[in-house]
């Protein structure tokens, strides 16, 4: 009975081993599928943010009245649908029914862009009316902007449910981990165990025999019996018992040897050769890679007082409605090295995210603009007064990655191109209290261009004659 029921366990023991090796590979496919989908709410939110980018630069440069940037070209509008095409493309192949609310929004918002870019090349000029031409621009953006933010938080919300699942399968794995690690080890164990009464028994029945024992049938009967049962064979484990009491008892007095066995000790044993199989197996590579164009420009030394008055004078209905009051203190003849267009983009989108959320918060917000010349470089700080920024977004913006806001990313990626420093941070008071948001950049200083006034020619003694004058 103790063997019969060692057995049992045993049984069991390799059957739970069974379940969990199964469990481990239903969680694998199922963290395989789970992980696909993560990657591709990934891909999603970032392919959206990309072409929403693009459209906010088309907005800038629309909004700045800069006719001739490339922003405004047909060929990069047509990139931008293009991009929000292929995103469109994307989110329809997934047949899941929890991306229903996010392609929902992806549709108007592909909808809203078409309409956005022919009124924003057709300028003051086409079909809008020319006084409500900034007030029509700005209404559809942010309602873009918006369809936009809820399809990414839609996003967001199936990403966190596939990551909640993926903890769940994270547990699963640890638990059958745990569970096939103590069976294997209850396993070892009962096996240990096993072997060494088995070997006692063997070596006892050895002895028995060599001595010639009486009890060695007993003890060999005893042995067999139990490699049989540990080998789950019940019934030869019969067939045997049957057989050693019809020995003993002489119930069988002569054994005949088969014909069939006769014949084989006769014959060689010959042992076939197996054939070695070979087969090679080749995979392609991808052998192309889709590569990203950007507009480069050269750079060129720019005056900062320029480039702020510009962008100040056509963001100033923006800013009054959302109650923003900007503070100017710059040093006079600042020049970077930079492209005014690019500039003027840093600045507005800059300024544009410092701005936002007031009409909501119903309180006014000061934004002051300092600019000065410090260890050989050109720094420019805004400073977002009585608000600082949250440790979430410090650590996303001055992170080599993508962030989620397109005004931050725009300003990144120019500011890359320009080799120049971008860095967000909190002032704080003498008593360690956060007091305002302060953003810096620095550039490389530019140099004032000398102009050539005329050239006048004539003899040495005239121009003196003339100079004197």
């Amino acid at each position: 009975m103790d063997k019969m029921f060692s057995g049992k366990i045993s049984r069991t023991i390799a059957l739970t081993q069974i379940i969990c090796l199964f469990g481990f590979l239903g969680t694998l496919i199922f963290q395989q599928i789970n992980s696909s989908k993560i990657q591709s709410i990934y891909m999603m939110s970032d392919g959206v943010t990309v072409c929403f980018s693009r459209l906010a630069q088309t907005y800038t440069a629309g909004l700045l009245k800069l006719n001739h940037s490339p922003y405004l070209k047909d060929d990069f509008i047509k990139r931008t649908e293009e991009c929000f095409g292929q995103s469109t493309v994307s989110l329809e192949n997934s047949l899941s029914r929890t991306f229903d609310e996010s392609k929902e929004s992806l549709n108007q918002l592909m909808s809203g862009v078409h309409w956005f870019h022919e009124k924003i090349k057709a300028g003051p000029s086409g079909l809008i009316d020319s006084k409500n031409f900034s007030t029509q621009i700005n209404s559809r953006y942010s309602k873009l902007e918006a369809t936009k933010e809820i399809m990414v938080s839609s996003l967001d919300k199936n990403l966190a449910k596939y990551l909640k699942s993926s903890q769940y399968v994270l547990i699963a794995v640890f638990m059958l981990g745990s569970l096939f690690l103590f069976s294997t080890v209850m396993l070892t164990l009962s096996e240990r165990s096993r072997r060494k009464k088995l070997k006692q028994i063997e070596m006892l029945a050895s002895d028995e025999l060599s001595r010639g024992d009486e009890l060695v049938l007993d003890n060999v009967l005893q042995v067999v019996s139990d490699a049989l049962l540990d080998l789950n064979l019940i019934t030869t484990r019969d067939m045997f018992v049957k057989f050693y009491n019809n020995v003993v008892t002489g119930r069988i007095s002569s054994f005949v040897r088969p014909t069939y066995i006769e014949r084989y000790l006769k014959e060689e044993l010959v042992t076939p050769t197996q054939a070695r199989m070979r087969s090679l197996m080749s995979s392609d590579l991808p052998a192309e890679l889709a590569v990203t164009q950007e507009v480069q420009a050269d750079l060129i030394n720019v005056q900062l007082e320029d480039v702020l008055t510009n962008v100040i004078d056509s963001m100033a209905s923006y800013l009054f409605t959302r109650g923003v009051f900007l503070d100017l203190d710059i040093e006079e003849n600042i020049w970077v090295r930079a492209t005014k267009e690019g500039l003027e983009q840093i600045v507005f989108q800059l300024i544009s995210y410092l701005s936002k959320g007031n009409a909501d918060e119903g309180s006014s917000r000061r934004i002051t603009i300092k600019a000065h010349i410090k260890d050989q470089k050109v720094e420019i700080n805004l400073i977002n007064q009585g608000h600082v920024f949250n440790a979430e977004l410090l650590n996303s913006i001055n992170s080599p990655f993508m962030t989620d806001n397109s005004c931050l990313q725009i300003a990144k990626s120019l500011m890359h191109e320009f080799e120049a420093d971008l860095a967000f941070s909190n002032q704080v008071s003498s008593t360690d209290e956060q007091m305002s948001g302060l953003v810096r950049l620095v550039f490389d200083p530019g140099t004032k261009e000398k102009r050539l006034v005329g050239i006048k020619k004539g003899k040495k003694k005239d121009l003196i004659r003339d100079m004197s004058n």
